[in-house]
């Protein structure tokens, strides 16, 4: 079963040597998302102009909290993770 095959994950916070292998599936995660695409995204709040920022959508490899119900798509601004 292709799917249930264990992940070989590297962290934002961690030295690129220090991947690890992660049986996602298996390993109590309520939600595990994966880095998927860069687009140009509106942000909530923001004011009404159109201005587009850069974010990263995710793919749900695990969701057992219904977070990508009814379409949603996480998103994450590039410009929040350089602060």
């Amino acid at each position: 079963m292709a799917s249930r095959m264990p992940v070989y994950v590297e962290f934002d916070d961690r030295d690129w040597e220090q991947r690890e292998w992660l049986k996602v599936y298996e390993g109590g995660f309520q939600v595990f998302l994966v880095e998927r695409t860069l687009v140009w995204g509106q942000r909530r709040g923001a004011s009404k102009s159109a201005t587009l920022w850069p974010a990263l959508t995710f793919s749900y490899l695990v969701d057992k909290v219904s977070l990508g119900q009814g379409g949603r798509c996480v998103l994450e601004f590039l410009h929040d993770r350089a602060r």
